[in-house]
This record gives C-alpha cells, sequence and structure tokens, in this order.
C-alpha cells in the first residue's frame, strides 16, 4: 500500500499522473481487460470526487486512456456539476432498465465518458443503492456495457464508507480501491476506523493508495508509516 500526496487547492500534474501510471499498472497486472477502480473516503468532504475526477482527465486527456467515470453515491452526487452535465438519466436509469448505457453515458472531453447518479437523495436514492448492492463486479460489469476499446479504465466514484449505510459495500463492487485523506483534518481513529471496515469485509486488500488530499506539505507520521 502507497500513500501519495495530492494537493487540491494546486494539484500539480506528477500527482495524479503518478497515481494514474500505477492504476494503469495495477491493470495489467490484473490481467484483464478492464479494471474497476474505486474512489472511496471515511467521511464526506475529503475531496474523493475531485480526486477522481482529476485523475480521469489526465487518465484520458493526458494519456489517451479510455476511461470511464461512474457516479455511486445517491445520497449526495455532484458529477453533473463538476462537468457541467445534465443530471437526468444516469445509473438509475441504468439499474431500474429504463435505457441502455449508450442512451444515457455522456462525454465531456475525448476519451472520457461519465455516468451521473441521475437522482439525487431521498427515499429512490436508498432504493437504487439496494439495488446496486444486489450485484456482484461481473454483475455491475454487464449493466455498464462495452467500454470500447481494450484495456478500458472504469472510476468509480464512491459514497464514503462511514457516512454512508452503503459505502462499505459499494466497496466491493471495485477491483481496487484508493482511500483519499483530508489534510489537516481526517485523524488517526477515523482513518483506523474505515480501515476496520474493510477489513470486515474482507476488501482491505484491495486498497493500493491512500492519497492526502489538502494544503499539507508533509504526510502524517501515523499515515506514512501503515503498510495498508
Amino acid at each position: 500500500m502507497k500513500t501519495s500526496t495530492f494537493v487540491s487547492t494546486a494539484p500539480t500534474a506528477a500527482d495524479i499522473t503518478a497515481l494514474a501510471l500505477d492504476l494503469l499498472a495495477a491493470s495489467r497486472q490484473a490481467e484483464q481487460p478492464r479494471l474497476t477502480v474505486g474512489l472511496t473516503s471515511a467521511r464526506r468532504g475529503e475531496g474523493r470526487t475531485g480526486l477522481a475526477t482529476s485523475l480521469a482527465q489526465t487518465l484520458a486527456g493526458e494519456m489517451g486512456q479510455l476511461t470511464l467515470l461512474v457516479e455511486l453515491d445517491f445520497e449526495r452526487p455532484s458529477l453533473a456539476n463538476y462537468y457541467n452535465l445534465s443530471d437526468r438519466g444516469g445509473l438509475h436509469d441504468l439499474l431500474l432498465e429504463k435505457a441502455r448505457f449508450d442512451d444515457i453515458v455522456q462525454k465531456p472531453s475525448p476519451g472520457l465518458a461519465v455516468l451521473v447518479a441521475g437522482v439525487n437523495g431521498g427515499p429512490a436514492a436508498s432504493r437504487l443503492s439496494a439495488a446496486l448492492l444486489e450485484l456482484d463486479e461481473s454483475g455491475l460489469a454487464a449493466r455498464l456495457g462495452q467500454v470500447p476499446g481494450a484495456g478500458s479504465l472504469v472510476l468509480l466514484d464512491l459514497p464514503p464508507l462511514l457516512d454512508s449505510p452503503f459505502g462499505l459495500q459499494s466497496a466491493g463492487l471495485a477491483d481496487r480501491l484508493v482511500l483519499a485523506v483530508r489534510a489537516n483534518s481526517t485523524d488517526e481513529r477515523t482513518v483506523k476506523a474505515a480501515l476496520a471496515k474493510l477489513d470486515e469485509a474482507g476488501y482491505r486488500s484491495r486498497l493500493i493508495h491512500s492519497v492526502l488530499v489538502g494544503t499539507s506539505p508533509r504526510t502524517p507520521g501515523w499515515l506514512s508509516k501503515w503498510s495498508f
């Protein structure tokens, strides 16, 4: 498990490129046509979605890697705002079989496809989250359809592990996990609680990176010394 530094207020290309290269290497090592990487966090407000969008842009725009970014946080969706996309039609319609993948996927830039949640909170969010969790990794891949091109990456913007009742189970839909940790805010106890949940579910081995998000120039000692 590696610990990266990512400064959200002034992100460097090197920070994101290093993470993207590691994910591409993990994809090759997995010996599968498509790697699904979940971006998660312990709490809300840790920069998880911002990290996901920056990573997606780097993979697609700078590396020419066909990338699909999928929003699984039905309770607090925000990807439509990040990319100025329509929030109508998305994973919501795909799960309810109201639309085909090709009809609802949006492409804000070359090489990047985005599937927004398509619903914003309320009882519908809970129902959809429950329906999503009935799928396993292969079932999710089948619903998403075939992303064109060999070696494509799917990035999942997941709900947080501790703040959402669906955070932990959603993490199980990813082949690999990246944990966003807010600098100067998230403490060791909170991160340990999130990791304990991953341990209990048997998902800890999927965690390949923690990413420090914020303005701290140094990685906290308790974070850098851990072997995740």
